[in-house]
């Protein structure tokens, strides 16, 4: 199971999947999932998130330190 999701921010999919990582979450950029798709400039970030695997309460966790990571304002 896997989500694809648009962070209404305006910073890089890169500085996103940074943040995500030092609170121990994966999440990928949907470009580089896909040959060939581009982000035009003024887009928001497009990243892809994979949950196989996991149990709800692992799922949950996992959200609640994406808000805490991307909490940029």
């Amino acid at each position: 199971m896997h989500i694809q999701l648009t962070v209404k921010k305006h910073v890089t999919s890169d500085e996103l999947i940074r943040l995500a990582a030092e609170q121990g979450v994966r999440v990928y950029d949907l470009r580089k999932m896909w040959i060939g798709q581009t982000q035009d400039a003024g887009q928001y970030p497009r990243l892809y998130m994979g949950f196989a695997g996991l149990r709800e309460e692992e799922m949950d966790y996992g959200i609640q330190l994406l808000r805490k990571a991307w909490s940029l304002d």
